[in-house]
């Protein structure tokens, strides 16, 4: 009996050491699995992700368009201050008036970079004034968005019910001469409201394109709510009511839009130096031939002799490089003047209300110059940085816990910064990547997981997200065990 009492107890002292191998092997190979897996993730110089499917492309796109990442909706002031020809740091203290001291006649002004939406030079820029015709920018606006949407072509024949027609304006108003019979284009008529400030081609588009004026008026004051302008209020197309409010940080944040989504308005329209209207083609046929008409004030409603009108912005003649936007007065907003010049491939964007003159001369005049000192001041003291390549413009990561052994973080927009000339050379642009040594479990698409620094000389000039470039699932439960260590070891 003793003999097999002693052979059960080596039995179990086998099966316990089997056992005790068995668990000594799995944690072997765990940590085997771990050291190897972290040795790898740390030597790999190259980690590389695939290619995105089509698929996975829009839903980035998507992505991207539904978060705050569109820099062409937003401005922002500068990560340093320019003030008496000094560069000094964002921290220094110059609230009282942290931009150049330039000589400004206007009310109120904006200078922007048209790219990269950083703030120059700005004063009185949140004062309430009517844009008065600037206006007609939200009109050209939504007729871009018409014709994008396949709702318009620029060669629709557009009829034109008395309202539109000259004679029905009000008086003083800046006209195209539109009249009864005629035949016009949706492009004429554009070229009529950004050449001569046609109220009555504002009325006339207004009408075809949305029936009435308060389905126009509901509808761009919709548009305005997208594109965040909080002050800005329109009650009628053509900018002649001094109810129509808006402010210059508004309106230049609205140019940049419209010029950055819908470029070619201004060299179909904006930059165009004059227009003669109406001519024989749009004419009635009873009305041709007819010997010219003398005005004493007031106009008939059928409208046939030509009329040559010169661009309100005269700056198109004179200033280097201006190819828009849009001249606007009133007595309630004085002379206002939306601008924009490019250069060697830069463009800058002024905004200038409430304008003095005593009349029509003097009021041009004025705002000329302003519009003119602010366009050379921006091309005399700044520049944009080189656009950023591809591969700076992204970082591959390793990815623990996911299905993929990697990840790749991108920047979701063109990064370029306005810089002084000054102080700020090409060589001097240092890239920081704020990321982790690795990222862990499932990852969403367009969501951040870093940062991108752009620092010369020190100062950060810009800071952007580094998102996701597409979805990635967790891995199966083993695996999620093994990397979370390795997870802990690295990060």
């Amino acid at each position: 009996m003793a003999s097999k009492k002693n052979k059960f107890s080596i039995k179990n002292i086998k099966k316990e050491t089997r056992i005790l191998i068995c668990g000594i092997a799995v944690i072997i190979l765990i940590a085997v699995s771990v050291f190897w897996r972290r040795a790898y993730l740390l030597s790999e110089a190259n980690l590389t992700a695939s290619e995105l499917s089509a698929e996975q492309k829009l839903i980035l796109e998507e992505k991207i368009k539904s978060s705050s990442y569109e820099r062409s909706n937003t401005i922002h002031h500068l990560p340093y201050i320019v003030k008496d020809g000094l560069f000094l740091p964002n921290d220094y203290s110059t609230a009282d008036y942290p931009f150049e001291n330039l000589q400004i006649n206007a009310q109120s002004a904006i200078l922007i970079n048209c790219d990269t939406g950083d703030i120059l030079f700005e004063k009185n820029a949140d004062k309430e004034i009517p844009p008065a015709s600037m206006t007609k920018l939200f009109l050209m606006y939504t007729v871009f968005q018409k014709i994008s949407e396949g709702k318009a072509t620029l060669d629709d024949v557009v009829p034109l019910p008395p309202a539109s027609w000259a004679s029905h304006m009000p008086p003083h108003s800046s006209l195209m001469f539109l009249g009864k019979g005629q035949t016009v284009t949706l492009r004429e008529l554009l070229t009529g409201l950004a050449v001569c400030s046609g109220n009555d081609a504002s009325h006339a588009i207004a009408f075809y394109l949305f029936g009435n004026i308060d389905n126009f008026l509901y509808e761009i004051n919709e548009e305005i709510k997208k594109c965040g302008l909080e002050k800005t209020r329109i009650v009628e197309p053509s900018g002649y009511s001094e109810q129509n409010i808006t402010t210059a940080r508004e309106m230049v944040k609205f140019a940049r839009i419209y010029i950055n989504k819908y470029p070619e308005s201004l060299s179909q329209f904006h930059s165009v130096k004059k227009i003669v209207y109406p001519q024989e083609h749009n004419l009635a046929p009873e009305d041709r031939n007819k010997k010219p008409q003398k005005f004493d004030g007031s106009f008939p409603d059928s409208l046939w002799t030509p009329i040559e009108q010169e661009n309100t912005n005269g700056l198109l003649k004179t200033l280097y490089g201006c190819d828009g936007l849009k001249t606007g007065y009133i007595d309630e907003s004085g002379y206002n003047l939306s601008l924009t010049c490019k250069r060697r491939g830069e463009r800058y964007l002024s905004i200038t209300m409430g304008g003095p003159g005593e009349n029509i001369v003097e009021g041009d005049k004025y705002r000329q110059l302003d519009g003119m000192t602010l366009q050379e001041y921006a091309f005399n003291t700044f520049r944009e940085t080189r656009a950023l390549s591809e591969s700076e413009m992204s970082v591959t990561l390793p990815l623990l816990g996911a299905k993929s052994g990697s990840v790749k973080l991108i920047v979701p927009y063109e990064v370029r910064t306005c810089v002084q000339k000054k102080y700020f050379g090409e060589d001097d642009i240092a890239l920081n990547y704020i990321i982790p040594k690795a990222l862990f479990g499932k990852i969403e698409a367009g969501k951040e997981y870093g940062k991108l620094r752009v620092c010369i000389n020190g100062v950060i000039i810009e800071e952007v997200p580094l998102i996701a470039d597409r979805d990635e699932e967790n891995a199966f439960f083993l695996q999620q065990f093994i990397d979370r260590i390795v997870y802990q070891t690295i990060k």
